[in-house]
């Protein structure tokens, strides 16, 4: 299973926006993928925090993504279910 977390910064759109837009300064400047961790991520506390429920409910933790959006975990129904119902 993948636990998605939400974007910490809802400012996504209108940044993105502003790439595209001939007028703004930001016209081709792109956001790096270090710059898209650092501004719009969850925090690294809050990844922790999603690790540490996760195996506080009895999931195997089987992968982790440098952008903290996705955690990837291994779990019974049954621990799914406790932990979400």
């Amino acid at each position: 299973m993948v636990i998605g977390l939400p974007l910490r910064n809802k400012q996504l759109g209108r940044v993105s926006g502003a790439t595209d837009d001939p007028a703004s300064p930001d016209y081709h400047h792109y956001v790096t993928p270090a710059e898209f961790t650092e501004q719009f991520a969850p925090t690294e506390q809050d990844y922790q925090s999603a690790i540490a429920f996760s195996k506080a409910h009895g999931f195997t933790i089987t992968g982790t993504h440098a952008n903290r959006l996705l955690l990837d975990v291994d779990a019974s129904v049954a621990d799914i279910e406790k932990a979400f119902m």
